[in-house]
């Protein structure tokens, strides 16, 4: 936790990085360094006491702007001037020194210094080694050991740096004509930098692509309530099957009701929805609706939302429900501390909630952004499926609402299997003939309804009977048009 640290490193001035033998100055006796960790969204830390550790629940990622923190004891009482290196090591002979030259007041127990690193800093082979030396006019003073780490004979010390990938996002403006009023959800230039940067502050990603399709018009009514935002997703999701888009592309319908955000929540509202998607070969569960206002507040909705197209649970806090039975840290708070390397600002883990919380303010949980990872590295190696191999099929979506009540919804063509859970579904003709065909469930979040997607021609004209999530459902199948 920053607020831990009585920082009393005084007029700190960034030294040239250049390609240098960091050998040329001997290390300190009268510190200790006792903590290196790698701000990238969370804190990581990499060195303690000594020794190299794994974070518990995230990694530090290759190719992501981040910031190299030391912390350190001195065991002088006056102030003195003194540097801090940092060595990224590439291998083959090729390193680059970064230095911090700070003036160190000893009364103060712990301390540390900072290193800004940029993407090109953090190559997948990185290593580094910290140290520290005299100022530009101290010497070496005492019987310690070397204040650096690695030890000067050991090789350089691993980041352990993880491959990451692209976020990509197409943002579905909906045009809301059931007011007569026409009002399209905010997704101009303006908008659209701004829940980059903050998905790129937020999700353990390298880069963040948001395109925009065109307005969709809607006459249903979208509730505050959460009325209505059940079949807007259900139509994204027919939009999404239907444009067949990259296999990694997230789709999200952006709607506003009202003239601002304010006016639409008030005091409580719902302010968006998505898929439970549990599988990530599931492409078609890469869809959700949110709220899109020009209010910051108003974004938040979509880094919640897509973070439920990837997996993940509700944060135990605000009342959030069905919350992430495995979720460690109490009231949904971070675990470690936030730091946006655009911003230049850090987030207390104890004052700040991760953002799949009902709870503000909102930033990422070392556990939220580990789970993320593994989301978008499975994205990233998973072979892109071959649509010409597949037959394209006709599928027709069931919405199951969380009154039991049902409805039959568009017809899709896909080009390949649902990867939805797999449903059974019985089915009797006219003449008393029964079968049983598969169905592909999709579980919605903020509600225990969601949808099945049940293939057309099989259903048309039969009795259908099914269960989902224990409700046993029963209505004539839907034609095949």
């Amino acid at each position: 936790m920053r607020a831990s640290f009585a920082l009393a490193l005084l007029a700190p001035s960034l030294a040239s990085c250049s390609s240098v033998d960091p050998a040329t100055r001997d290390a300190l006796r009268d510190i200790t360094i006792t903590r290196v960790s790698l701000q990238q969204g969370v804190d990581l830390t990499l060195v303690k006491d000594g020794a190299e550790i794994l974070p518990p629940y995230a990694s530090p990622i290759a190719e992501r702007a981040g910031m190299l923190r030391v912390e350190f004891t001195p065991s002088f009482s006056d102030i003195r001037a003194v540097t801090a290196q940092l060595v990224l090591d590439y291998g083959e002979g090729v390193t680059t020194l970064k230095e911090v030259v700070n003036q160190v007041d000893g009364s103060n127990i712990g301390q540390s210094t900072n290193f800004e690193l940029d993407a090109n800093d953090l190559k997948t082979n990185t290593k580094f080694r910290v140290r520290f030396v005299p100022g530009p006019t101290g010497s070496v003073t005492g019987s310690g050991s070397p204040a650096e780490y690695p030890p000067k004979a050991a090789p350089p010390a691993e980041f352990r740096l993880q491959r990451s990938g692209t976020l990509r996002i197409k943002l579905i403006p909906i045009r809301y004509d059931t007011d007569g009023s026409g009002r399209i959800a905010d997704s101009g230039p303006t908008h659209v930098e701004e829940l980059k940067k903050r998905f790129l502050d937020l999700y353990p990603v390298t880069s963040v692509d948001i395109t925009v399709g065109d307005p969709l018009p809607w006459s249903q009514k979208i509730g505050r309530n959460g009325e209505g935002h059940d079949d807007l997703l259900d139509e994204i999701a027919a939009l999404r099957a239907q444009e067949s888009p990259d296999f990694d592309v997230y789709y999200l319908g952006l709607f506003a009701t009202t003239a601002t955000y304010a006016e639409y929540c008030g005091h409580q509202c719902t302010t968006g929805l998505s898929v439970r998607a549990t599988n990530a070969r599931s492409a078609e569960s890469r869809v959700s609706v949110a709220v899109g206002y020009a209010e910051t507040r108003s974004m938040e909705s979509s880094l919640h939302e897509i973070g439920h197209a990837h997996g993940r649970a509700h944060a135990p806090c605000g009342g959030a429900g069905n919350p992430d039975a495995s979720f460690p840290h109490e009231k949904g708070t971070l675990g470690a501390e936030g730091y946006s390397a655009l911003a230049k600002k850090f987030y207390d883990p104890a004052k700040n909630f991760d953002f799949m919380s009902y709870c503000d303010p909102a930033w990422v949980s070392d556990y939220t952004f580990g789970a993320l990872l593994t989301r978008v590295q499975e994205l990233t190696t998973m072979e892109a499926p071959q649509h010409g191999l597949v037959v394209p099929k006709i599928m027709r979506m069931l919405q199951v609402r969380p009154s039991g009540e049902t409805k039959w919804g568009r017809h899709l063509r896909l080009a390949g299997r649902p990867n939805g859970e797999p449903i059974g579904i019985s089915l009797t003709a006219q003449d008393g003939q029964k079968s049983i065909v598969t169905g592909y469930k999709y579980d919605y979040l903020h509600s225990s309804g969601g949808t099945v997607w049940v293939p057309s021609a099989e259903v048309s004209g039969k009795r259908v009977e099914l269960v989902f999530n224990d409700l046993k459902i029963e209505l004539d199948g839907a034609d095949s048009r």
